[in-house]
């Protein structure tokens, strides 16, 4: 019998073989029967799975909102196919584990009704010029930051705070007030069933909490469920008993495990930026992706700043810019930092040390070897045979 700390580090080993291959693993393992490592493995590779087919399903439903937008398509269309693509997606993992489906299913199920709600809101007049796409923009944001207030229990009157400068910012693009007015609702909305997820989750006794939230329910919604309509609560419902049921403390531990591997990625990228050298842009874009679906305030903060820094670094390598274009975009985000807080943080300093870099390595190459000076801004179209 192995011990419990000789145990847990074969649990590990397994978890990270299992992670290389999540379809192997579940097809090699799935209707045996299971000893701890191998129930290990298979757990683990059910909630990779089930986190990369949350991914394309949400990636999806993204789309199908902008397809609706774009094309003034009948909202009432959008129902049926947004149900079909839940059903479709959360059926691939429950025929394999009905529990991890059922899971997924209730959190798809909050993710395409927001959708639909999205879709009606939009559906009449909306207009694609540069005004609404600030609006679009503002209001992304804006739902982003208030969801992550409220998962982690900020007050009501931080919350409303922060509705009122969208509103007023709103109201400063010329955006109709009803059209304000309905996304402020679709914001309180989210951020109550935010709220609700949060509070479970910190929940000492689960167990307690679920059992609370169905009395409300029976008693006609006038506590945490209120102003929740039936298909939020429905969702919310399901994802509560799933964790009680006894898959919470292992998506938990997981979901840490990827927010603590995603923070390492980070840090690898940014120092590669800041050293003047690029790195790979499509993996940018993959991590931030990653780190907005994992709804970590601070892994968040640390993949926004790089996105940022690749960015700039991918735009002045563009504009073919010279060393002394480089010093003096430093110069001025450094001047704005300042201006900002008057002080430079980590990830302010990561985009000052690249464009350093940067300066730096194009004047030595300029002096000493203009091929190699050529080359680094036409990395595309690069001198050869000299």
């Amino acid at each position: 019998v192995a011990l419990p700390y000789a145990q847990e580090q074969i649990n590990e080993e397994a978890i990270a073989t299992a992670a290389l291959d999540p379809a192997r693993t579940i097809s090699e393992l799935t209707g045996q029967v299971r000893n701890t490592e191998q129930e290990a493995a298979y757990r683990a590779a059910m909630e990779l799975s089930s986190l990369n087919i949350e991914v394309e399903a949400k990636k999806r439903i993204e789309d199908l909102i902008w397809d609706w937008k774009k094309n003034n398509k009948d909202p009432e269309l959008a129902r049926s196919e947004l149900a079909d693509l839940v059903d479709g997606y959360s059926t691939s993992i429950s025929d394999i584990d009905p529990v991890d489906g059922a899971k997924l299913h209730g959190r798809l199920d909050i993710s395409a009704h927001s959708a639909l709600q999205e879709i009606l809101a939009h559906h009449q007049g909306y207009v694609e010029d540069q005004l609404e796409g600030k609006f679009v923009d503002l209001s992304g944001q804006t739902l982003q930051e208030i969801e992550s207030l409220a998962r982690v229990g900020e007050s009501d009157e931080i919350l409303d705070d922060r509705l009122a400068d969208f509103v007023e910012a709103s109201q400063l693009l010329g955006i109709d007030p009803a059209k304000i007015q309905t996304k402020v609702g679709l914001i309180k909305q989210r951020a109550h069933i935010e709220r609700v997820y949060g509070e479970f989750d910190r929940a000492e006794n689960k167990a307690e909490f679920l059992a609370a939230w169905e009395a409300d329910i029976r008693a006609g919604n006038t506590g945490l469920a209120r102003d929740l309509d039936a298909s939020n609560i429905r969702g919310l419902t399901r994802y509560m008993t799933t964790t009680v049921n006894g898959q919470a403390s292992e998506a938990t531990r997981i979901r840490n495990k990827q927010i603590a591997t995603l923070k390492d990625e980070i840090r690898a990228q940014t120092a590669i930026y800041s050293d003047g050298r690029p790195a790979d842009f499509d993996l940018v874009g993959d991590i931030l992706q990653q780190a907005t679906f994992l709804q970590d305030p601070d892994l968040m903060k640390m993949a926004v700043g790089l996105s940022a820094n690749a960015e700039l670094y991918h735009r002045i390598r563009k504009d073919q810019s010279p060393p002394r274009i480089i010093q003096e975009h430093a110069n001025d985000l450094y001047k704005t930092f300042m201006d900002n807080d008057g002080s430079i943080d980590e990830l302010e300093n990561s985009a000052l040390e690249m464009l350093q870099n940067m300066a730096d390595k194009s004047e030595l190459m300029l002096n000493n070897d203009q091929v190699a000076y050529y080359n680094n801004l036409n990395s595309d179209n690069p001198l050869t045979g000299l």
